[in-house]
């Protein structure tokens, strides 16, 4: 199992290095019962879609958005989280109100 635990509190990292949160909690829940074993390896996001496609590993549990291309090459459950993406901007900024005043803009983060 590959995830990238940097995306609390699905997938993360206690200070004692243990790895936690929702999507773990998960994961070995469902090992338990199918009665096999679980191994997490580490890994950025940016390789987890590589390393079910090389075979590498036998699933990755993280924040993966499905996507039509993402869709032809790998085989996603059913998603188990529905999120969204919200841009918050200072009650009083005026220049900012359609997502195409965003054009060129740069994030903060």
């Amino acid at each position: 199992m590959t995830t990238d635990p940097a995306f609390p509190p699905f997938v993360y990292l206690t200070a004692a290095d243990e790895l936690v949160g929702f999507d773990v909690d998960l994961i070995t829940e469902v090992a338990r019962r199918l009665g096999l074993k679980v191994y997490f390896a580490y890994i950025p996001f940016d390789g987890l879609m590589a390393t079910l496609e090389a075979s590498t590993a036998d699933a990755a549990v993280d924040a993966i958005t499905i996507t039509a291309q993402r869709d032809r090459v790998i085989d996603f459950s059913r998603p188990h989280f529905k999120s969204g993406l919200a841009i918050a901007v200072r009650r009083d900024e005026t220049r900012i109100s359609t997502l195409q005043d965003l054009a060129g803009k740069k994030n903060c983060g």
